[in-house]
């Protein structure tokens, strides 16, 4: 009788957050007697307005069933909440979990799990009448959120639901992370609070917008230009568009305090997108789709769109020079992981604010196109001449992450005959180097092959800037394979032996160089066909390693910018630099030769233990944890011994 006359709300939201659990790799029977909480955003139903709802009105149209029929089906003991936030419900349902995750003692501890989420469904034409009335709809019935013509929103529907659980819990004192469930992102801060008196209470409050965001901030211990995304609070109005937008300026792009503009040479461009633009205005759900949009993008590596923007509200100060880019395509990330921001508020004046860190998934993009030599290479004449501009005025350059060239100075190839150009590149320490060819040494005519870690004999593209090839390049690379085992695979014929595979493929799979080992690479041009390729002409000693790499820092207090290390001059491979934090701690990684494939981050080998040099990383970097101005010596060693490689890492406090 009661499930015939249930809120759809309330059969919505309790599926999900069943399936969220069962994601999350709960099974009905951990489920019974947990201490697990629920935590719902959900507002007054609709369905007491809707047609036929009399049945099981007692329990359909109370609010607090919403979570607490979770509970009670799933056999949950920890807290249960039904929030009525308006359209900040749902981050403030995400608040709350968070911060019963968080302030935990030994003496309390109120849920080891919870599951935040938000609902809202349209099921009654009446409050139509009612927000039309008000002057919030859109009369085109799109959510032209930052357009010029934003006149209002679009009502949509919603329903999600989030698992979150402590990213890792102290034992021993060492922190260890719990592998057997699934992992998706991390809520690094969170904040909600209310604007307080203001003109009506409706009305939007920059100045407050820009604090909270700022808390979440500092409570990450994280530097504004760390934040690469903003999900912006989109109401599709003139005023709300632009004033979320400055909020969200001030607080993670502010001003240099000398100058009084920001300055554009970091390279910290924050993205602008809001996902009311696509899915309307859903009330109580809203802020569940933001943190499923930031955290699914994150694992394509993309900052996914608005849409509807055609001309740009100009009451939003974005002039040329502003570090600011409203998406209207898909944009990827700089590096491999990236903090985001988003932020829902209620009309009523609650605002909430999120911190969301996430990692590229490299079981959702597809594998990077191996190319062969094509059967007919060319033809004589090459099938027509290179357009104007396709060939260099004096010679061909190449350039690339060794030493000497630092992707900063090109140096010129020789030409060998006709239409045959060629340069001796030689493997360093880390024993692989890439390389771009540049016409006339211009960084703004670049021949690429259109892809990162391209192999010899791929179609050459460009030229083009190389900002627009950015990561495109060719590759020598003599580093070992690595080599995936798989058991079931090993002995069809049934004892399975694992070990055989692995030294199946150690036989298969051997080092491909050794650092010291010159390659000639030549670039071949024939009219519009033109190819990379390269051979090795000279061996080198894998036991006699010297590196004469230049090492630096790249860090949160520099903007992620690029700090020379000091090289030891009476210990070898040991490299020093003093700094000075920015904030309450600051995060840093080590980079070879200023270029982002040879980047050094921890290990989980051990507490001073290197991994690297990878483009990748890991997704990880160095903490230091202090006080406002504090300064350290950080200290990076790299050295061989009988062809052995030994590294490590440390810092220490000189204030």
């Amino acid at each position: 009788y009661e499930a015939k006359g249930m809120d759809p709300c309330q059969r919505h939201i309790l599926e999900v957050s069943y399936e969220t659990l069962m994601d999350a790799a709960f099974t009905k029977k951990q489920l019974m007697r947990s201490l697990i909480g629920v935590y719902i955003g959900a507002a007054a139903t609709e369905f007491q307005h809707a047609e036929n709802c009399n049945e099981g009105v007692g329990t359909s149209c109370a609010g607090a069933i919403t979570s607490n029929r979770i509970s009670f089906c799933l056999g949950l003991q920890g807290p249960s909440y039904t929030a009525d936030l308006g359209a900040a419900a749902s981050l403030g349902s995400v608040s709350m979990a968070v911060n019963s995750l968080r302030f935990q003692t030994d003496l309390y501890k109120s849920n080891h799990t919870a599951v935040p989420g938000g609902v809202n469904l349209l099921l009654a034409p009446q409050f139509y009448v009612l927000a039309c009335a008000a002057g919030f709809l859109s009369p085109i019935g799109r959510s032209q959120t930052f357009d010029v013509s934003a006149s209002g929103y679009l009502r949509g529907e919603g329903c999600a639901a989030c698992t979150l659980s402590p990213f890792a819990e102290v034992v021993d004192g060492v922190p260890v992370k719990d592998e057997s469930r699934p992992w998706h992102g991390n809520i690094s801060a969170v904040y909600m609070s209310h604007v307080g008196s203001a003109s009506s209470m409706t009305a939007p409050s920059g100045p407050r917008d820009t604090q909270i965001i700022a808390e979440c901030v500092r409570q990450a211990a994280l530097s504004p230009l760390d934040i690469e995304m903003s999900e912006c609070w989109g109401e599709s109005s003139i005023l709300c568009d632009a004033v979320a937008v400055k909020a969200v300026t001030n607080a993670l792009r502010p001003d240099e305090p000398e100058t009084g503009t920001y300055e554009t040479g970091t390279g910290t461009v924050l993205g602008l997108s809001s996902v009311q633009s696509g899915f309307g205005y859903m009330h109580e759900s809203v802020g569940m789709m933001q943190l499923y949009k930031v955290i699914l993008a994150n694992k394509f590596n993309v900052q996914v769109p608005s849409i509807h923007l055609l001309e740009l509200n100009p009451h939003i100060d974005a002039w040329e020079g502003e570090p600011l880019n409203f998406h209207t395509e898909c944009v990827p990330y700089k590096h491999a992981s990236a903090f985001a921001d988003l932020g829902s508020k209620s009309s009523s004046g609650t605002l909430c604010h999120l911190l969301v860190w996430g990692e590229t998934d490299y079981h959702k993009i597809l594998p990077r196109r191996r190319w062969k030599r094509d059967a007919i290479a060319f033809w004589p004449a090459g099938g027509g001449e290179l357009p104007e501009g396709a060939e260099p005025m004096r010679n061909y350059y190449i350039v690339g992450s060794w030493s000497v060239s630092e992707w900063t100075e090109p140096e010129p190839m020789k030409q060998e005959g006709d239409g045959v150009y060629g340069y001796t590149i030689t493997l360093g320490a880390n024993c692989f180097e890439h390389f771009q060819i540049w016409l006339d040494g211009n960084d703004q005519r670049v021949l690429h092959p259109g892809m990162p870690y391209a192999s010899k004999n791929v179609p050459v593209e460009g030229p083009d800037t190389s900002d627009a090839c950015e990561g495109a390049a060719w590759v020598i690379d003599g580093r070992e394979p690595t080599v995936l085992a798989v058991p079931a695979l090993a002995d069809t014929g049934g004892d399975g032996d694992e070990k055989a595979l692995v030294q199946a493929s150690e036989a298969l799979y051997k080092r491909a160089g050794s650092p010291g080992d010159q390659y000639r690479v030549r670039l071949h041009v024939a009219g519009k066909w033109r190819t990379v390729d390269w051979q090795l002409v000279d061996p080198g000693a894998a036991e006699d390693v010297s590196d004469d790499g230049r090492y630096y820092v790249t860090a949160s207090w520099n903007g992620w910018g690029f700090s020379a290390m000091t090289q030891d001059a009476s210990t070898p491979g040991v490299y020093t630099i003093d700094i000075e934090l920015a904030g309450m701690g600051g995060e840093f990684q080590v980079v070879r030769n200023k270029d982002w494939h040879q980047v050094f981050s921890p290990s989980t080998d051990g507490v001073d233990a290197v991994s690297g040099p990878d483009s990748l990383a890991g997704g990880s970097s160095w903490f230091i944890q202090g006080r406002l101005r504090q300064k350290f010596r950080i200290e990076f060693q790299r050295t061989w011994q009988d062809g052995i490689e030994s590294r490590s890492l440390s810092w220490q406090s000189l204030s």
